[in-house]
């Protein structure tokens, strides 16, 4: 499978493994993020955009480790749980 990343790109360790994940941010007025990570010897895709359902756009905070956003007027932050890759909910601004 090929990938076209049309965007700026981030290479972070998210999960501290070891292994290098690619961020690709795309979007004008709203960002999109897109993971890209190995995965039993295949590179796996994920829109955060998606998963999170976030109609405002998603940042990625390269010092945290975080994907940010606003849901429902509230600002929250996830991390990548690397057991089953899922987003977890660290902080929102209640």
């Amino acid at each position: 499978m090929t990938y076209s990343i049309s965007g700026g790109l981030e290479y972070v360790d998210l999960d501290n493994d070891g292994n290098v994940d690619v961020i690709g941010h795309t979007g004008s007025t709203i960002s999109e993020i897109e993971l890209y990570r190995m995965h039993e010897n295949q590179i796996k895709k994920v829109n955060i955009n998606k998963a999170l359902e976030a109609t405002e756009g998603v940042a990625f905070n390269a010092d945290l480790k975080t994907f940010e956003t606003w849901l429902k007027g509230q600002r929250v932050q996830y991390t990548l749980n690397a057991k089953d890759y899922s987003l977890n909910l660290v902080s929102d601004s209640k």
